[in-house]
């Protein structure tokens, strides 16, 4: 009998205090070097996440890399989240998806 293969899904659920990036830009003033300093955090996860292709062997492409997608930690911090869209491997050409969101 052929050995059935498993792919394996881990879910990671952290508290974030101060919601999505969307949200907070949306229903408050937002001064400049804030939403710089959120954009440099956001930039900063996805240089870590390269930095680990050699260590893990494979590349993540988040592909809906977004406000929507980037959570204010209690300390002010931009945290990168939602993965669903990602993709791990070293080369990627899409073929079907015609339309991302925006």
């Amino acid at each position: 009998m052929p050995e059935k293969s498993h792919k394996s899904t881990l879910q990671i659920f952290i508290s974030i205090s101060g919601g999505s990036l969307l949200d907070k830009v949306r229903k408050t003033k937002v001064d400049v070097t804030r939403k710089r300093k959120y954009c440099y955090h956001a930039f900063c996860g996805m240089e870590y996440l390269e930095s680990q292709q050699v260590r893990f062997l494979f590349l993540v492409i988040h592909r809906d890399l977004a406000a929507r997608n980037c959570l204010i930690g209690s300390s002010d911090t931009c945290k990168i989240s939602d993965f669903g869209l990602s993709l791990l491997g070293r080369h990627h050409k899409e073929k079907h998806m015609t339309r991302v969101p925006v």
